[in-house]
């Protein structure tokens, strides 16, 4: 087992502390800058958001069948509007106020 940096060759136990929790990063927060710089620091936090938003949004689906693809397609619609394709796209459903969220914090 190697031990030189960047360490992100083995299994990693992760604990969802509050602060790395995605859906509690709203814009200009401590949160956000915190999650912003681990992202940029640790490249294997990039595929563990990615794969957290995955699973987000495929339990969304289970838990609102009739509801989801209608909230998807109407945040899309008005991010991809707002933001233009490229960032617009990014921008999925959340249940905490009915609103829509960047999957990566803006960048």
């Amino acid at each position: 087992l190697s031990t030189a940096f960047p360490l992100d060759h083995s299994v990693k136990a992760v604990h969802l502390w509050n602060w790395y929790n995605p859906v509690l990063a709203g814009p200009n927060t401590a949160r956000q800058g915190l999650q912003l710089n681990a992202r940029l620091k640790h490249r294997q936090l990039w595929n563990w958001y990615e794969l957290w938003w995955k699973l987000h949004q495929d339990s969304m689906a289970l838990a609102l069948p009739e509801d989801f693809h209608h909230r998807r397609e109407a945040c899309l619609h008005q991010n991809i509007a707002r933001y233009g394709p490229e960032h617009g796209s990014k921008f999925v459903p959340i249940l905490a106020g009915g609103w829509c969220m960047h999957t990566r914090n803006g960048l």
